[in-house]
Order: C-alpha cells, then sequence, then structure tokens
C-alpha cells in the first residue's frame, strides 16, 4: 500500500546527561511545543558547552519565533555564527532575526556575506524577497509585534538542530502581506503565545477537530499570518477534507511562501486531487528549500509516480530512504514503482 505523509510531532526522548544527549532532549521538548523545557535545556549545553553552535543557534531559533524575543536571539545567531561561519542554516536565521527585529535593511547587508560562505541562490533569493517585503512593510507595521510563532513541522513543532551537527531551525519566512493602513498593524501581530501552545497540544493529542476550530479562528483573528492557515491546511488534510486543505494551503504560501512543510503539505494535497504539475512546483521547492526532509522526497516520488515518471519516482523514494532507512513506508513505495514497471529486472526489485 501506498503512503505519503504530512508533517506529524514526534515523542520527547529519555533525559540523559551528555552534551549530545541533552541537547537532543532540548530538541524533542522544542519539537513538542514544551518551550520553558527546552529553553532550560539549551541554555544547560550551553554552561556545560559555552560555544556550542548548534545549541546557541536552537535557542536563537527558540527566543526569536517561539517566544516572540528576537532581540534575545540575535546574540546567540551570532555566537553559533561564530563557531561555524559556513553553516547556511545560521545565516538564514540571523537574517531571519534580524527581519523580526525590524532591521531589513541590515539584513541586506548581511546577505552578502552568507553568499560568499555558500548561501545557495534558491536561499539567497528568497531571503532578498523576504527583506525586500519587510522593508516594503515597514510604514504600515511600525507598532506591530515581531513575526509569529511558526510550529516549523506542520503541524507539529518546529524542526531545530538534529544533534550533533544537523541542522533544520529558523526557516526563513514571508513577512504579513499588508491588508489596508487601518487593518494592517492588528492583523499583523502574532497569534498569543498561549493560543499557539494550546493548538499544538491539540494536534499532539490528534484531537483534530478541536484543533481544525482553533485554527480556522487565528485565520479570522490574525487573517495575514501564515500560521492559522499552516495548520488549519494539515488538520483538514487529516481530517479527509483534500479540498479545504488546498484552499486554506493556499492561503498559507501566500503569506509564507518560502516555508518548506507548508509548501510539501500543499503538494500532497493537490497529487490527490491529481494536479500533479502544481504538486511538482511545490514539492521542488520545499526540497530546494529543505533537502534533509525524507518526506519531502516520498512526497515527490508520489508525484513522479503518478505521472508516470518512474526513474525519477524511484530516485526519489531512494533519497528518502538515504535520509531515513527507518521509514518503512518508502519501502513499500519504491518496491511498487519497481514492481509495476515493464523494463524493472527481477534483481532490482529483490
Amino acid at each position: 500500500m501506498q503512503t505519503s505523509e504530512s508533517v506529524m510531532p514526534r515523542a520527547p526522548a529519555l533525559p540523559l546527561l551528555s552534551v549530545e544527549e541533552l541537547l537532543g532532549r532540548a530538541i524533542d521538548s522544542h519539537r513538542a511545543w514544551q518551550f520553558e523545557a527546552a529553553e532550560s535545556d539549551y541554555r544547560a549545553v550551553l554552561a556545560m558547552a559555552p560555544e556550542h553552535a548548534d545549541a546557541h543557534h536552537n535557542l536563537g531559533v527558540l527566543l526569536a519565533v517561539q517566544l516572540l524575543r528576537p532581540d534575545a536571539a540575535l546574540p546567540h545567531f551570532e555566537a553559533a555564527l561564530n563557531a561555524q561561519a559556513g553553516n547556511s542554516q545560521y545565516w538564514l536565521s540571523y537574517i531571519d532575526g534580524l527581519i523580526r527585529v525590524g532591521q531589513p535593511a541590515l539584513a541586506g547587508q548581511v546577505l552578502p556575506l552568507a553568499r560568499a560562505q555558500g548561501l545557495s541562490a534558491v536561499q539567497a533569493n528568497a531571503v532578498s524577497q523576504r527583506i525586500a517585503a519587510a522593508q516594503a512593510a515597514l510604514p504600515l507595521a511600525t507598532d506591530a509585534a515581531p513575526l509569529p510563532p511558526d510550529p516549523v513541522a506542520t503541524p507539529s513543532a518546529p524542526a531545530p538542530a538534529q544533534a550533533p551537527a544537523q541542522v533544520a531551525g529558523g526557516r526563513i519566512r514571508a513577512g504579513a502581506r499588508a491588508i489596508g493602513p487601518a487593518h494592517a498593524a492588528k492583523s499583523q501581530r502574532p497569534p498569543p503565545a498561549d493560543k499557539v501552545q494550546a493548538l499544538g497540544a491539540l494536534v499532539k493529542k490528534r484531537d483534530y477537530a478541536k484543533a481544525r476550530d482553533a485554527a480556522q479562528a487565528l485565520t479570522e483573528q490574525h487573517p495575514a499570518h501564515g500560521l492559522g492557515w499552516k495548520v488549519l491546511a494539515a488538520v483538514l488534510k487529516a481530517l479527509g477534507d483534500t479540498d479545504g486543505a488546498i484552499r486554506a494551503g493556499l492561503q498559507a504560501i501566500k503569506r509564507w511562501p518560502d516555508d518548506p512543510e507548508a509548501l510539501s503539505n500543499l503538494g500532497n494535497a493537490l497529487r490527490e486531487r491529481n494536479r500533479l504539475t502544481e504538486a511538482e512546483q511545490h514539492l521542488t521547492k520545499a526540497i530546494a528549500l529543505k533537502g534533509d526532509y525524507a518526506i519531502f522526497h516520498n512526497n515527490l516520488g508520489m508525484v513522479y509516480q503518478g505521472q508516470g515518471r518512474r526513474a525519477q519516482a524511484q530516485a526519489a523514494f531512494e533519497r528518502a530512504l538515504e535520509i531515513d532507512p527507518a521509514y518503512e513506508d518508502l519501502y513499500g513505495n519504491l518496491l511498487f514503482v519497481l514492481n509495476y514497471h515493464p523494463d524493472a529486472e527481477a534483481e532490482e526489485i529483490y
């Protein structure tokens, strides 16, 4: 049986004592929306290893994105870059932090440094668009709060750096769209942290009906932000409302066009409606933004399979297995592609 997936939460790991194990516990708490525990553990790691790049980076993501304290996050992003200047994700997070504190001009000055350190063309273009949008929005958002908290792994918690050195936190986000001077400040305010955590708890419990209602409320109270739309799309898909998921997903990527999870979830829903060309475009962009996530490659493989592009589907499934060998559903998808292609050799299948 073939499967495709939206991004869902993972359970926290058991507490351990070494630096890397403590970092792992912090990451699991971060993903599970247990932000106070995550902050405590990240700071404990830094007490033991003051120059630990991943701990600085992930703490910065937590402060800037979930706890709405981007000013406090910037020194941690800078410390991470001082330790690993060649890490593109750290540059993305730092630039994102500068935008969140209302410094898009400074972010623009930092961008050439990031490119010199290896930031890809796709990433640089996404950042440039984000900076331009932030600069354009400044006159309308002078009294607005920072950009909204974002559960990066839709609709669960953020995906911070993997211990010991895999980095996946602090995505570049598209700024909220201006909807007119009279409503801009109100609509650009982020959802309150307690509502975001309550929504995360509903998703974690898989109480999708209540999560749908809570996410819908966020889209009404904060229509210019992507958070409510992104989570709404994911829970509607989980409830079997694929068309509703597509509508909400399209709204999400209008607000956050560079959110890889929102793009992948939308692509997956479009695939189910046989809108394969659109699905391919969104999934390809998701992978360009975050190429180390097995689910994205799996979902793209399903699109290729629907298009009859067997070689590309096989390559996508194999790439997903390279990233996550424990992803059991991929074996079934890969076997299906090989089994039902007339040119596949028996030894290739088995």
